[in-house]
């Protein structure tokens, strides 16, 4: 699957005959960082995989650590997949943070944390995403600022459009609208299941 990233076709070298990946992008992950962007490329999924359809859910996700932890893997794959410009990944770490959401105030300000960390690579699925964040921290902000303080300011002192997002919505509605929840995000949700509970 190579042949559909960009980042991927632009460094494929060879070597003794064999095709092989050579790129600055790929030198700060190890082995393990890159383990879940193989088996994407191998099966257009990772795990804890997602099983699509009305109930929607994550194979084997059932405890609350469990989705923290699912959750954190998202964020920390998202840059990856990012930097790989892997669109269709981000998608469906999107999907996966669809289905566990509304996320723990903790691990919503880390994957929020992953999301805004590096530059602004102008892609609409990043929009879509951050969109989505911005709205669900103003929207908890109350909530937040009592159970995460000192994350919370930090986010907000790191990312002005966060911060006049918070400012919008407490102007708009100084007590808090209630959730959200996902904005701007599709009907895509709806389709066919994919995976069953065996295929871990």
């Amino acid at each position: 699957m190579a042949h559909k990233y960009p980042h991927f076709k632009s460094h494929l070298v060879f070597e003794n005959g064999e095709p092989c990946v050579r790129s600055t992008d790929l030198s700060y992950m190890t082995k393990d960082e890159f383990a879940p962007v193989a088996e994407f490329l191998e099966s257009a999924d990772y795990a804890p995989r997602l099983v699509k359809g009305a109930y929607a859910h994550l194979v084997g996700v059932k405890s609350i650590s469990q989705h923290e932890l699912a959750a954190i893997k998202a964020g920390e794959l998202w840059s990856r997949a990012k930097d790989l410009g892997m669109i269709d990944l981000l998608e469906l770490i999107r999907r996966k943070i669809h289905v566990q959401w509304p996320l723990d105030a903790n691990v919503l300000l880390f994957f929020t944390s992953y999301v805004f960390f590096s530059p602004d690579a102008g892609l609409e699925i990043e929009a879509r995403m951050k969109r989505t964040l911005m709205a669900e921290i103003a929207d908890r902000y109350h909530e937040l600022v009592k159970s995460e303080p000192l994350v919370l300011s930090r986010l907000m002192l790191g990312h002005a459009q966060i911060t006049r997002a918070v400012g919008k919505a407490l102007y708009e509605n100084p007590v808090g609208a209630g959730r959200v929840g996902l904005v701007d995000d599709g009907e895509d949700d709806d389709e066919s299941e994919s995976d069953e509970d065996g295929d871990d």
